[in-house]
């Protein structure tokens, strides 16, 4: 799980840290969220986050692609 605000990430299990390839959480907290997004699905990802921030109302789950740390695709 990774907790972000305004897409910035604030937090993330150590489950999420090891499968995106980072060595420590402050690898990780402090960096855009997008980064760990593929190019493919930012425009996707960020019409998500805009639609849960104005509504307040998480959005429904959808299977995305990731890029981690050393550039493998996900």
């Amino acid at each position: 799980m990774v907790i972000h605000c305004r897409g910035i990430v604030v937090h993330a299990t150590p489950a999420i840290l090891r499968w995106m390839g980072f060595d420590s959480a402050q690898q990780a907290v402090g960096t855009s969220v997008m980064q760990w997004v593929h190019p493919d699905e930012h425009a996707e990802v960020m019409a998500r986050i805009c639609a849960a921030q104005d509504s307040g109302v998480a959005v429904p789950p959808r299977q995305e692609r990731f890029v981690r740390s050393d550039g493998q695709v996900l």
